[in-house]
């Protein structure tokens, strides 16, 4: 498994669910290599630029020294973004070798921390590609992928559910209206709306960098939460909002699970795919404006019994309905036993 294991990681829930199956798996950390390059990080621009370089060559010639070794029956690289095409193509040669890839993010958005070259140029030689969107499917094949499959976001049992908190925990972490995520200039606009709303907002220090709106910034409860921390500010507040970046207007996110697997009440920006996943106004809150949140806000804080049985229900959905990552990987396992039986 190649990727980044840090806390929160996608690829983390995926290692302990592939595992759960029965299979043996070993992490190809790329933080691990890459990080390194904070040595240079007081140099000029070319000599950061060169050092990248020198890592991410030394990161490829690690990776084909590792598959010589352990000889992999299945390789899942996610996102990719500091694998080379010539090193995703060799290693899709080897015989009885598969190689799959998830990307979280668009592909074909090449801006910095969410794809390069290297993934798109990558995308031809994978086994199969997986993609948590539909839409970005048929634009996969125009770029050559031999096989795609559909694999949506979800969410980590081991973190994502319903707490027992203690008072002292209801006070560090609750509010009345909370965002876990980071920031960036649509979700500062939507929050200015919320001033008048016990607001908390968690996420990386993005927040006090470059939010502008001095409002927001005092939501800010200036730090990041992950996994068991994260489910217990969305276990302390009554309104969880789920605000969807650029690359998953119309889509959904990794929240659209996570937050109903803790048995929050979630308010999420009006999207297709969401509501093909929740039922709206039964299972989920939906909002398209800034007028339309705050009045929603207002409606269910004041109606304490509507927004608990709404919350129930999406808790409900999310255990009935295979969105966890155990469900996923078996996903992924399956596709690779039925490609290596045809």
């Amino acid at each position: 498994m190649v990727g980044s294991f840090l806390p929160g990681r996608i690829e983390v829930s995926y290692e302990r669910y592939i595992s759960s199956c029965g299979c043996l798996t070993y992490r190809f950390d790329t933080t691990t290599t890459l990080d390194r390059s904070s040595v240079f990080h007081y140099g000029k621009a070319f000599v950061k630029r060169l050092s990248r370089t020198w890592l991410r060559d030394r990161l490829n010639h690690r990776l084909l020294k590792v598959h010589k070794k352990l000889k992999p029956d299945l390789s899942i690289v996610f996102k990719g973004e500091d694998i080379y095409p010539q090193t995703i193509k060799f290693l899709s040669n080897l015989k009885n070798r598969s190689i799959f890839c998830f990307h979280a993010d668009d592909p074909f958005n090449l801006s910095p921390g969410i794809s390069n070259e290297n993934i798109v140029a990558s995308i031809p030689h994978y086994d199969c590609y997986f993609m948590w969107t539909t839409s970005l499917i048929p634009i996969l094949y125009a770029h050559g992928a031999k096989k795609v499959e559909h694999l949506p976001f979800g969410y980590d049992p081991e973190y994502h559910r319903i707490l027992s908190l203690s008072q002292r925990d209801v006070c560090t972490y609750g509010s009345d209206v909370v965002f876990v995520g980071n920031w960036d200039k649509e979700r500062e606009r939507w929050l200015r709306r919320l001033s008048c709303f016990n607001t908390g907002v968690w996420g990386e220090g993005y927040w006090r960098d470059r939010c502008r709106s001095k409002d927001v910034q005092k939501m800010w409860k200036r730090k990041a939460v992950y996994e068991i921390e994260m489910s217990k500010v969305l276990n302390a507040s009554k309104v969880s909002l789920n605000m969807l970046r650029q690359q998953n207007k119309a889509r959904h996110n990794m929240r659209t699970f996570e937050s109903p697997a803790c048995g929050a009440f979630t308010l999420a920006e009006r999207s297709d795919e969401q509501k093909a996943y929740f039922d709206e106004d039964a299972e989920m809150v939906y909002y398209s404006s800034q007028e339309e949140l705050a009045d929603k806000i207002q409606y269910y804080l004041k109606h304490e019994a509507i927004r608990e049985r709404i919350a129930h229900n999406g808790y409900e959905r999310c255990a009935s309905s295979g969105y966890s990552y155990l469900h996923r990987a078996k996903k992924i396992l399956e596709v690779y036993h039925l490609m290596n039986t045809l």
